[in-house]
This record gives structure tokens, sequence and C-alpha cells, in this order.
């Protein structure tokens, strides 16, 4: 039941975009871990609980999103790989001064208490993807939910074990 925050305060990784992440709690019943969403354009089907969210905040697909909506007019981002995008990212975190944990605006997450919005996520099936139609709307080719990688793994290795 770590929160986010908690998890980010111990990252020297460059975290970008955290005025895109939304934080869900239970009203009534606090002993549910938050719940996360990424709503950056092109993590529109960013969701999970607080180690799928670090873990997405850390992915080089969202650093390279987050970049897209910082320098629009840039046309190399796109082409960058890895690394590229991890030296951008540290660049950017840098010369606005949230590199450091410190230094990171965690008021920026949106906090939601809502007990029907904090159950539809909690419900979510580990295949859930936004409709297509809100995909086309949104330009997002995001689909793939959070932890749905764990999940697929530990497929294979009871498989293989």
């Amino acid at each position: 039941n770590i929160h986010l925050v908690d998890r980010l305060k111990k990252t020297n990784d460059p975290i970008l975009g955290l005025l895109y992440i939304q934080e869900f709690l239970h009203p009534e019943r606090t002993t549910l871990p938050p719940l996360y969403t990424c709503t950056q354009e092109g993590c529109k089907s960013a969701w999970g609980n607080s180690d799928d969210m670090f873990n997405h905040l850390k992915n080089r697909k969202h650093q390279r999103n987050f970049l897209k909506l910082a320098f629009p007019d840039d046309p190399r981002i796109d082409s960058l790989n890895k690394n590229d995008i991890l030296s951008e990212s540290i660049k950017y975190a840098k010369s606005t001064n949230i590199l450091r944990p410190e230094d990171r605006d965690y008021q920026a997450i949106e906090q939601i208490t809502d007990q029907d919005k904090y159950m539809e996520l909690h419900n979510r099936p580990t295949n859930w993807k936004p409709d297509s139609a809100t995909l086309a709307k949104n330009n997002d080719s995001n689909q793939t939910p959070l932890g749905k990688r764990r999940i697929v793994m530990a497929n294979k290795w009871d498989e293989e074990g």
C-alpha cells in the first residue's frame, strides 16, 4: 500500500509529467491501496497501482510522450532511441529543476476521492483498453494496461515451471 509519491521520493531517475497523474482513493475503505491513471497524451490507458505507475513514469515511452508535448515543434523526438530519450529527459529535468526527488512538485498529482471511479479502476480486467473511438479521437496507441506484462510473464513462468 505504498503511495506513488513515497516511491518517487526514492528515485533519482528523471520523472516527468506528474501533472498528468491522477491518484484515486476510496472515500470509505481507506485501507484500499490508491490506484493511478496517466492522462498524458499517448498514455491514456496507463493505469494501475503505485508500482505500475512508478514504472510507467520511468518508462521511455511516457518520457517520449512528455517530450513531444514539451517540444511540439521538434520533429526529431519521434526518432530518438531509448538512450537519447533518457538523455533528453535528464536534460529537461535539470533545466526545470525537477531532477532531484526533493525538487519535484508532487502536489501536481491530482488526488480524486470518488467511490465509483475508484471501483471502476479496481474492477477493470487486466486486458482493459479504451474503446477504439476514444483512441482514435485521442490518437492514443498505448493500449496495453499497466501490469499486463507482469501477468503475462507470470503465466509464462507457470507454464515453464
